[in-house]
């Protein structure tokens, strides 16, 4: 084999990749390559949390301009803590495939568990767990905007939860 080839040949092996999480955060990517060839067409850094995570279901939700990547909407299912460890925390929409419905310009998507709230939220709560009557109006212990445990419907153009 000549040593163009033995070249091409190295720079077709697959590569690994190594990555610390000790000392620097891995932020969540977007990264969209055309099917045909595998060409690189654009990457799209989708949240600046360190802990934010992306999980892939093959679903294109209309969030990203798919063209050239630009976040189009972006909607949270809890509201922003501040970094702070005592705040809501969790109630990802992960593990489960949006559900598009183009007639009607929604998409659905559940989210998980929360799993840490606030200690006036966990004390309110037991307090409400504890009524001897049957409850006469939604659950009082949590804000509109917090949404955990959850089925949820977003306008397809704007992402508002519906």
């Amino acid at each position: 084999m000549d040593e163009v080839a033995q070249s091409r040949r190295r720079h077709n092996q697959p590569k690994k990749c190594h990555w610390s999480t000790a000392d620097k955060p891995i932020h969540p990517y977007v990264v969209a390559v055309r099917h045909s060839n595998g060409e690189f067409l654009w990457f799209t850094w989708v949240d600046p949390g360190a802990l934010s995570l992306v999980t892939a279901s093959g679903t294109v939700s209309f969030g990203l301009d798919i063209r050239i990547g630009n976040i189009l909407w972006q909607t949270y299912t809890l509201p922003d803590n501040g970094g702070k460890l005592e705040g809501c925390s969790s109630a990802a929409i992960c593990g489960s495939r949006p559900s598009i419905d183009i007639a009607r310009g929604l998409v659905y998507v559940e989210t998980g568990n929360l799993h840490l709230a606030p200690p006036e939220v966990l004390q309110f709560q037991e307090a409400q767990n504890n009524q001897t009557t049957p409850p006469s109006q939604p659950d009082q212990c949590f804000g509109s905007n917090v949404h955990f445990d959850s089925l949820l419907a977003f306008d397809i153009n704007t992402g508002r939860i519906v």
